[in-house]
This record gives structure tokens, C-alpha cells and sequence, in this order.
């Protein structure tokens, strides 16, 4: 299908390089949308309009990409807030600057996405939506994955905040939060990229657990990618992959509900 059309939709995907961000873009390719894509690796296709290497930690950074992609395009009609890394470690062990990378990407990279971007969606008038990409792990703490689940905790309540002051002001902007599980992405490569012989050995062990259990029972990311869409197209706000059941959140919530400490119950599928 032919992207050439100027009255094309354009889908920013910021996280673009590999995994879900890479079908994400398959996926918005093949329903004749505009790529502008953008990644702290440098994308490596050719069927996208625009492409930027980008860090999003860097608001500046983000800031100007968003000016860039209103100059050239003059409209964003889906933007993917989609970055994110991972560092296993208990909370009072992991090193400051694995907690702190997390965060940086996972909470702050949203962060700066939507306030680079969402600011030029208002002043357009375009209907449009944003789309974060959050986690299982930010409805259902887990063990050893304090930093990753406190971020993507963070990108649900920031997603649901910025759902909220929208719908005061009357906007023409929807909002959508993602919340896989596993997911056969590379990220546990990086992860394992990160952790150095001085780490906690433990640290590693659950690292390589971690990456074993993606290709054991994780989602393929071109099938999350489709039902991301699918869900758009519902107006859907809060999208779960196929498959996940929310069971382990009700019973996270009935325990809230009660007063009693949230324990981990094992992620699952339905059966």
C-alpha cells in the first residue's frame, strides 16, 4: 500500500528499532498510514517517511522531534509512546544507576513524550490519539522487578491523568494504555548487556530466567502489534493482549479492598 499520499493518517512510534515498536510499525504500514519513526538505535528500514535516532530521556531531545514531525507533517494522528528497558533486582540491592535507567526510559520517556507532543495534537484541532505502552507488571507487582514495575505503575496512572485533564478541557484526543505480559522481544538482551560481572549474581541468574520464560511462553509482537490496533479501533483504553487473564488483578484489587499485603500471584494465560 502506498504511504505517498500527504492526506495519509501519520503514526509516530517512538521505540521503533525492534519488538512491539517494530511491528507496531508493520502493522500501521499496512493500514496506509505514514511512518515517522523514532529510537535510540538507529531504525533500519526504508518504508518510513521520517526517522530520528533519539533519546527519549533527553526532553530537549523529545521536544524537538515533536517540532520537527508538526513542521514536516503539520498533524500526528497515533503517537506510540512505546520505549522501555528492563534491570531485574530487588529494590535494595539493584544499583542506583539500573533504577534510575528504568525509570528514566520506562516513566520519564512517556513523560517527555506527551509533553512535547500532545501540546502541538491540541493546537491541530486533528482527532488523534496517544498510546503508552505500559505492562502486566504495572497492575501485578512481581518479585525482583521493583524498578520496572514502579515505572510502568506510573505510566498507568500517567495515562489515565492525562485521559482525565483531556476530557475536561474537551480535546479531540484519545488515550490508550498497553498491558502485555511476556513478550518475545530482545528485551532481556539488553538487560544482560547492562549487568556487569561486579552485579549481583542473582541479578544475572534472573536475567537469563527471564529470557528463557519470553521464548518459553511470551506473545509473538507482531500478534500484540495487531491487537493493539484492533483495540484502537474499539476506542479501547485499557488494552490487554490476547490471552492475559486479569484474574491475578482482581485478586491484587480484592486484596487492596480488604487491607491485607498484595502478594505476587503468577502471571497466567486463560486456559
Amino acid at each position: 500500500m502506498s504511504i505517498d499520499n500527504a492526506n495519509s493518517p501519520i503514526a509516530v512510534i517512538i521505540g521503533s528499532a525492534s519488538g512491539i515498536g517494530a511491528e507496531l510499525a508493520n502493522v500501521a504500514h499496512s493500514r496506509g498510514y505514514r511512518l515517522v519513526l523514532a529510537d535510540i538505535q538507529p531504525i533500519k528500514r526504508t518504508d518510513c517517511d521520517y526517522a530520528k535516532q533519539l533519546d527519549v530521556r533527553n526532553e530537549a531531545s523529545v521536544k524537538q522531534f515533536a517540532g520537527e514531525v508538526f513542521e514536516k507533517f503539520g498533524k500526528v494522528d497515533l503517537l506510540f509512546n512505546n520505549a522501555g528497558i528492563m534491570r531485574p533486582g530487588r529494590i535494595w540491592e539493584q544499583p542506583s544507576e539500573h533504577l534510575n535507567a528504568v525509570l528514566d526510559v520506562n516513566f520519564h520517556g512517556v513523560l517527555n513524550g506527551i509533553r512535547a507532543f500532545v501540546p502541538r495534537m491540541l493546537e491541530s484541532g486533528n482527532a488523534c490519539r496517544v498510546i503508552n505502552t505500559a505492562s502486566l507488571a504495572g497492575l501485578i507487582p512481581a518479585p525482583k522487578l521493583a524498578s520496572y514495575c514502579i515505572s510502568k505503575h506510573a505510566v498507568i496512572a500517567l495515562s489515565e491523568t492525562l485521559a482525565i485533564d483531556l476530557q475536561e478541557v474537551k480535546a479531540n484526543i484519545s488515550v490508550s494504555v498497553v498491558c502485555p505480559g511476556a513478550v518475545k522481544t530482545n528485551i532481556m538482551v539488553s538487560a544482560k548487556e547492562a549487568l556487569s560481572n561486579d552485579d549481583d549474581p542473582s541479578s544475572m541468574a534472573e536475567v537469563k530466567a527471564m529470557a528463557y520464560g519470553l521464548k518459553a511462553m511470551g506473545n509473538d509482537p507482531s500478534n500484540v502489534a495487531e491487537t493493539i490496533f484492533s483495540e484502537i479501533d474499539k476506542g479501547t483504553f485499557c488494552i490487554w493482549v490476547t490471552g492475559e487473564s486479569p484474574k491475578p488483578f482482581l485478586a491484587r484489587c480484592n486484596a487492596i479492598a480488604k487491607g491485607e499485603t498484595v502478594g505476587f500471584t503468577q502471571w497466567g494465560h486463560e486456559k
